[in-house]
């Protein structure tokens, strides 16, 4: 089984209602439903997609409060309700702002920064016909500095072919923990084995292509963590 997203054609049936781009992601126009098909190879499959007339009413941030050591970064994330009772992840359609960038900062899709040591409110608003909903979460950036990393799984074993998805935590000196993989900078020892990923979409994956051990390691800050893979025919 693998991810075709990207590589699939997408198409939809009625695009007064909804369109689709490239990599699958509609933008819905109208109420009404469509048909939503996706194909690659000569292979397709469709699934239906109804949309409502329904309104955006509240907006729900979370974490609610979330503490980070400065230089990490956190994942927040905005849900909305409707009128008609339903919620949906708005995180990538709503505008992510903090009150003060000189402390902690926050992109387009709600990853926030830890500039400085202090506090600030990372809030998420969208308008609805000139009205803006909005809410905000509490960010505190430490001045704690990383200790240790913990590389997860440990000592594992997989086949050739196989992937394998690896994570970093990070232990800081205020006794804090924070996942740390988008962070850390990904090597294998033995290339031969396998190669592993250091891309933002896809960071701490090995691909296994021969039989044989390595060590992955994961770095961020001066520290270093690692663990051993086997790879097995």
């Amino acid at each position: 089984v693998q991810d075709i997203t990207l590589l699939t054609t997408w198409d939809s049936s009625d695009a007064d209602v909804a369109i689709i781009d490239n990599a699958g992601l509609t933008t819905t126009l109208a109420s009404g439903s469509t048909t939503i098909t996706g194909a690659w190879q000569g292979i397709e499959s469709s699934a239906s997609l109804f949309v409502t007339d329904a309104i955006l009413n509240a907006i729900t941030v979370t974490p609610e409060a979330a503490t980070i050591a400065q230089g990490t970064s956190l994942q927040f994330q905005a849900e909305g309700s409707y009128s008609d009772g339903t919620f949906m992840d708005i995180t990538d359609m709503v505008d992510w702002q903090s009150t003060d960038n000189g402390i902690g900062i926050s992109d387009t899709k709600g990853l926030a920064e830890g500039i400085a040591p202090g506090q600030a409110d990372i809030s998420a608003s969208y308008d609805v016909g000139g009205n803006t909903i909005s809410a905000t979460a509490a960010l505190t950036v430490t001045n704690a500095v990383i200790e240790s990393i913990i590389v997860t799984p440990e000592n594992s074993t997989i086949q050739v072919d196989e992937n394998q998805q690896y994570s970093a935590t990070g232990t800081f000196s205020d006794g804090s923990e924070q996942d740390i993989t988008e962070l850390a900078t990904w090597l294998t020892t033995n290339n031969s084995v396998g190669t592993i990923s250091n891309s933002s979409d896809s960071r701490g994956l090995f691909s296994s292509i021969a039989s044989g051990a390595t060590v992955i390691k994961a770095s961020f800050g001066g520290i270093s963590g690692e663990t051993l893979l086997t790879v097995v025919e």
